[in-house]
C-alpha cells in the first residue's frame, strides 16, 4: 500500500488514497474518503528466481524493465504475467533507468559496469567501465544526453551519451509540372 505522511505531524495522512488513472499510471490523491474503483485491473510479475533490485516503467506505460539477483534484465508487457524477453548476465544487476523518450535504458551491476541498451531491439550498445565497485544507482538527463550513476566506490560519475540513430528518411522530392507540357 502507499501511504502519503504528514511530515510536519510526523505520520500518515488518514486523507489520502492510491489509485490508477486513466492512463494506467498509480497516482495520489487526497479525498475524504477512498475512492471507488470499478473495473480495475491488477497484474503480478513474478520473477522466479531471486529478488528484483530495480523497475523502471518504459512512458507507453506497457512496458516494464527489471534487473534482478538472477543475472539477467527481463523485458515485460505489464498486461502478460511472463517476459517477453530475458537477456542474462554474468553479474546480478542492481539498478535499471530508463531514458525520458523510452527508447535507450540503461542497467548497472555488481561487476561495476554499467550497460547502455536499445529499448526496441534489447541490444547492448555499449558497456562502460569506470567503477571500482557495484553500480548502484542510474538517472537520465532529461534530454537523454547524459546518464549519471553512483557506485559502492562512492563516485557520481556523469557520463556522455553519443547514440548515432540512422537518420530519418528525406522526403520525396515532387517537381510541379506545366499542364500544358507533353
Amino acid at each position: 500500500s502507499i501511504l502519503c505522511w504528514d511530515l510536519a505531524r510526523r505520520r500518515p495522512r488518514a486523507d489520502a488514497h492510491a489509485r490508477a488513472c486513466p492512463s494506467g499510471f498509480p497516482m495520489l490523491e487526497c479525498a475524504e474518503r477512498p475512492p471507488q474503483v470499478q473495473g480495475a485491473r491488477t497484474t503480478a510479475l513474478v520473477q522466479r528466481i531471486g529478488g528484483i533490485n530495480g523497475i523502471a516503467l518504459h512512458p507507453d506505460g506497457t512496458r516494464l524493465i527489471s534487473v534482478g539477483q538472477e543475472k539477467s534484465v527481463a523485458v515485460w508487457d505489464v498486461r502478460q504475467p511472463e517476459p517477453l524477453q530475458r537477456i542474462p548476465l554474468d553479474a546480478e544487476q542492481l539498478t535499471v533507468a530508463l531514458s525520458a523518450d523510452g527508447s535507450l535504458f540503461a542497467t548497472g551491476g555488481a561487476d561495476h559496469k554499467l550497460r547502455l541498451w536499445d529499448m526496441a531491439t534489447a541490444a547492448l550498445l555499449a558497456e562502460c567501465v569506470g567503477h571500482s565497485a557495484a553500480v548502484r544507482s542510474i538517472a537520465w538527463a532529461p534530454d537523454g544526453k547524459q546518464l549519471v550513476s553512483c557506485g559502492d566506490d562512492g563516485n557520481i560519475l556523469v557520463w556522455n551519451v553519443f547514440y548515432d540513430m540512422p537518420p530519418p528518411p528525406k522526403p520525396l522530392a515532387l517537381e510541379a509540372q506545366d499542364a500544358g507540357a507533353q
